[in-house]
């Protein structure tokens, strides 16, 4: 079995790559999607994590960042889930009378908190305190979930919320 030639990276590849890993693809499938032997290119990315230089870290410094601002991006949401309050659905109801706007009204409604997903970071940012190992351990769901519950509720309340806002 032959090995894949290396291929030589332009700045335009790296950036392809990177621009699929931004978007959550792991390296692998962004190669696919780039037009490049993936395994070939894991080669060049684990020379450039371990020091190389020119083409080999610039890629990987690209797959860093990407990777960095996917995490970003996803924690963003996550913890925009778990405060809830954003906004899922507004609706403007306009009365006119004698041709002319008499009243406006704009019903907002947000997002509850997300349960669940203040769960999920709970339990893989800190799983000592908040993985299932704890339960393991002796604690029981229910007091874990009323633990989880009451976090929410201070992190709720740490965030000024005005309803005029969108």
């Amino acid at each position: 079995m032959s090995t894949p030639k290396t291929p030589r990276l332009t700045a335009s590849d790296i950036a392809a790559v990177a621009g699929h890993v931004r978007r959550g693809l792991s390296v692998e499938r962004a190669c696919v999607l780039a037009g490049l032997p993936p395994k070939a290119v894991a080669e060049v990315l684990a020379r450039g994590r371990a020091g190389s230089g020119g083409a080999a870290r610039e890629l990987a410094e690209a797959v860093a960042r990407a990777e960095a601002e996917w995490e970003g991006e996803v924690l963003s949401l996550l913890t925009a889930a778990a405060r809830g309050g954003e906004v899922a659905a507004s609706e403007v109801k306009e009365t006119y009378k004698d041709g002319e706007l008499a009243q406006r009204v704009e019903a907002v409604k947000r997002a509850g908190a997300q349960w669940q997903a203040a769960a999920w970071l709970l339990e893989r940012c800190w799983p000592g305190q908040w993985g299932r190992e704890r339960r393991e351990a002796g604690v029981s769901a229910e007091d874990q979930a009323q633990e989880i519950l009451d976090a929410m509720k201070r992190m709720q309340d740490s965030v000024p919320f005005d309803p005029e806002m969108d």
